[in-house]
């Protein structure tokens, strides 16, 4: 597993979280006072960076804001699923 961090003024804001054998994203998460200020898709660049192939992530149906941010990055639905925590969208990253 690989995680980043971002920090501001040395306090945590953010983080994403990748199963690298798997280039799956399994977290991203932006502290809602420091969203919009494009920390978020830092982070996911700097994930995008990471992956050896093409990555994938679920996103939660639910969370219009992560399905419309993801897909502002060019991430693409693939399929559809459910689990314990609910519904959701398994998607694509756009480049390896």
């Amino acid at each position: 597993e690989q995680l980043w961090v971002a920090e501001c003024d040395g306090q945590p804001v953010g983080f994403a979280a990748v199963w690298t054998a798997d280039n799956f994203l399994h977290h991203l998460f932006v502290d809602p006072d420091w969203q919009g200020k494009h920390i978020g898709s830092a982070l996911l660049a700097q994930v995008e960076r990471s992956f050896t192939a093409s990555g994938t992530l679920k996103c939660l149906m639910e969370n219009k804001n992560a399905l419309r941010f993801y897909q502002r990055h060019g991430w693409t639905i693939e399929a559809q699923g459910a689990s314990p925590e609910g519904r959701y969208w398994l998607m694509r990253s756009p480049r390896p």
